[in-house]
């Protein structure tokens, strides 16, 4: 879990949003989907690769992906994944419906930012990045652009993922973590021209950006990466 000095983590707060829990569904054995509404949100914009930071208490926050925002309705869709001791874990498990959820508003990197050219996208990653794909799937919604998504999940949440992410590649996760999806990518084709988003777990895509690099000759220009944790640290 990322860490903030309290009294700037109270600005950023003050500034985000309050949506109230309308939804929390349970899907597969390690997934958690959230419903968040505001008035807010029938006014917000999100772009594919932002990320907001729910706060577990005044110096600890854990980053979350938007995974569908629907105007509309002020409704958000967060994907949360599980991990038995994650970080906030206890306070998500814990979230019932109509409970207030403090928030800090969504941002984009500037080394991970949507491509609106015509190149096909694909996403790739971990259970952490299914959000993600979501998110970028549904912007990309029936334009007839490429997209495609490789996702590496525990066994049990596979069927779950393929829900959320229609016509995605699903690896279940083997005894080694990244394995299942470094051999997917090794035999796969890809479009010319696709652009390539890398998130999840930070020493995995260093070894998918290899991969990508030396077996498909992807231009380093076409790669996009954005780790959500790494081995051995708390939160990135």
């Amino acid at each position: 879990m990322a860490k903030t000095l309290g009294f700037i983590a109270d600005r950023f707060i003050a500034a985000g949003y309050a949506p109230v829990v309308t939804g929390r569904d349970r899907l597969g054995d390690n997934l958690l989907r959230l419903e968040l509404e505001s008035p807010d949100f029938t006014t917000a914009t999100t772009t594919p690769g932002d990320s907001f930071a729910i706060m577990f208490s005044r110096n600890d926050f854990r980053h979350y992906t938007p995974a569908v925002l629907d105007r509309g309705t002020g409704r958000l869709t967060v994907i949360v994944g599980l991990h038995g001791n994650g970080p906030g874990e206890d306070v998500v498990l814990g979230l019932s419906v109509g409970d207030e959820l403090p928030m800090m508003k969504w941002a984009n990197r500037r080394n991970f930012v949507f491509d609106d050219g015509p190149a096909p996208i694909v996403v790739i990653g971990d259970a952490t990045v299914i959000g993600l794909a979501m998110a970028f799937r549904d912007r990309i919604g029936a334009s007839g652009r490429g997209f495609r998504a490789i996702l590496e999940v525990p066994a049990a949440d596979v069927a779950a993922t393929a829900e959320l992410v229609p016509g995605a590649d699903v690896q279940a996760v083997g005894d080694t973590p990244g394995a299942a999806i470094l051999t997917h990518l090794a035999a796969a084709s890809f479009t010319d021209g696709s652009v390539f988003y890398l998130a999840g777990h930070g020493q995995s895509i260093q070894q998918q950006r290899t991969v990508l690099r030396e077996v498909h000759s992807v231009p380093r220009k076409a790669i996009r990466t954005q780790p959500f944790w790494a081995t051995g640290k708390v939160g990135l």
